[in-house]
């Protein structure tokens, strides 16, 4: 369902006219309480896999700024709409999306990413090396926190609408990189305690645009990639 519903609806991405742009604000990574089941192989008369609980604490002028947005759209664009829903659609947009970067199947991707995105990503992927494709793959069970960071509210020409919104993603990767996690990764420091040397907590950015225009279907394209080394 969402997989269809995040097919790219060839808007124009000319840069329609701000109406409502926010200063960024940095995202406030989620704190690790405890532990979480991670996937590892294990005898049977092994340890039990250890386990880990991520807590949101989300910074309160993110966590406010989103209720408005929220609010914005659900009054003047779409009453309907969800930011739950919008959530588990982002989700999977970005598992499908980071499998098939990985796996350089950049044809798969064309109704979904913007056409000036996935060729850049293109050149991009050429030149990573084999441990750097695979940590671009996300699995559903590898995903630690997803949070939006940022909203935006358009109109274009002939009245036309527009949102986009930045999604951050957190997951969590058994791969040798051989050099220091991500910016921003510091706050899951006390994990490094039971992880094996190759694991690395690892982010994403990916950039949500959808057009509110009346009539228009409701398809999401993602207009902005952004990962370790990409």
């Amino acid at each position: 369902m969402w997989r269809t519903a995040f097919r790219v609806s060839r808007l124009s991405l000319r840069g329609p006219s701000l109406i409502y742009r926010p200063v960024r604000l940095p995202f406030l990574p989620p704190v690790v309480a405890e532990q979480r089941c991670v996937r590892r192989e294990y005898s049977s008369q092994g340890p039990a896999p250890k386990k880990l609980m991520v807590i949101s604490l989300p910074n309160p002028f993110i966590w406010a700024r989103t209720r408005i947005y929220v609010f914005l759209i659900q009054t003047f664009l779409d009453q309907e709409f969800s930011l739950d829903e919008f959530n588990k659609g982002a989700r999977q947009a970005f598992l499908f999306v980071s499998r098939m970067l990985s796996q350089k199947k950049f044809d798969a991707l064309e109704n979904l990413v913007a056409e000036e995105v996935l060729k850049d990503l293109e050149e991009k992927c050429s030149g990573l090396s084999d441990n750097h494709r695979e940590a671009l793959v996300a699995e559903s069970d590898e995903i630690l926190y997803l949070s939006p960071g940022l909203f935006s509210i358009y109109y274009g020409a002939n009245e036309t609408k527009f949102v986009n919104i930045l999604v951050r993603f957190w997951y969590m990767k058994n791969v040798d990189l051989r050099e220091e996690e991500p910016e921003g990764t510091e706050v899951f420091g006390m994990l490094k305690g039971f992880r094996n040397a190759n694991e690395r907590i690892l982010t994403a950015n990916y950039e949500f645009r959808r057009e509110f225009t009346q009539g228009v279907k409701p398809e999401w394209t993602i207009t902005h990639i952004e990962h370790s080394k990409l």
